[in-house]
């Protein structure tokens, strides 16, 4: 018996804390709903404000630029490597791209079409 006065206590204290959000959630889009808008334009103004900010930073610091010289240039040297894998000679006179399997002369269109259906 104890255990359902429990319950039933706790879904009544549950139902009033229901309602006072539901008029909480009410009371705030009424009040602060015309400012929300502006609200949301000035934080995206602000976000990619600040993104630019912290770009222009790392491409004016010599650290930045330093990690992203030997980030590529080790990219370069695993593209190499993976190459060297399947039999690409780089270099070697006489290949063309369409030599390589993995070429796709179609890359291009094929990125500007997915552009476009953005």
């Amino acid at each position: 018996m104890e255990k359902v006065m429990m319950y039933e206590n706790c879904m009544k204290q549950l139902e009033k804390f229901h309602t006072d959000f539901v008029e909480m959630a009410l009371h705030l889009k009424e009040q602060f709903y015309p400012h929300l808008l502006t609200s949301i334009s000035g934080r995206r103004w602000l976000l990619t404000h600040g993104i630019e900010l912290a770009i222009a930073k790392c491409l004016n610091s010599p650290e930045y630029l330093s990690a992203l010289g030997t980030a590529i240039s080790k990219a370069i040297d695993k593209g190499m490597q993976d190459g060297l894998a399947v039999g690409i000679t780089h270099g070697k006179e006489g290949r063309v791209l369409t030599d390589v399997a993995a070429h796709n002369p179609y890359a291009k269109a094929d990125y500007i079409f997915a552009l476009q259906q953005l």
